[in-house]
């Protein structure tokens, strides 16, 4: 029902932008997760850095990301789940970095996964909407990217595998509020 919700604000041509606190948002993402984060360690590496955009639907980006990475935990039966948020910036631009260690995408469907209604999941428990929506979310109204990546990482001194999902969003197309 989110992802309805997302999709049908975000062809209302009548929404406002609001200026919020990007972790601050991510934290509100988490919470709307939080029973499915119970036996997940989260790690949030913030900065402070304010955006003027659509809350909600940066929310929605989040919220699909984390949410792909806790299905993925539990179809593969994942013994220790890890996911790890990094906020930066650079002059030019801000990063959000949602790593996680829930294995990986095979190669060969990697370049699929933002398009409309491709899904690995069962027919009845995915519809391929999600990161599609995201993408579209990040490049039309957020004017920025997302990318999607297999990674390998030591958590606790042990190898991980897993996706990194980075979102790089341009400075100059935002109007940063200063506190």
């Amino acid at each position: 029902s989110n992802t309805i919700d997302t999709f049908r604000e975000f062809l209302n041509p009548h929404k406002s932008k609001e200026s919020f606190e990007i972790s601050n948002s991510i934290k509100k993402s988490l919470k709307v997760l939080n029973t499915l984060l119970v036996d997940i360690e989260v790690n949030i590496n913030q900065k402070e850095i304010y955006i003027n955009a659509y809350e909600s639907e940066f929310m929605q980006v989040i919220i699909s990301i984390l949410s792909n990475s806790i299905d993925i935990f539990k179809a593969r039966d994942i013994e220790k789940k890890y996911i790890n948020i990094d906020i930066y910036e650079d002059d030019i631009h801000y990063f959000i970095s949602i790593k996680d260690s829930a294995g990986g995408i095979k190669e060969d469907i990697i370049d699929k996964i933002f398009e409309p209604y491709f899904t690995t999941k069962h027919q009845y428990s995915g519809t391929g909407i999600r990161l599609y929506m995201s993408n579209q979310i990040i490049k039309t109204h957020l004017n920025g990217d997302i990318f999607m990546k297999n990674c390998s990482f030591k958590y606790k001194n042990i190898e991980q595998k897993g996706v990194i999902t980075t979102i790089i969003l341009t400075k100059n197309i935002f109007e940063e509020i200063k506190n």
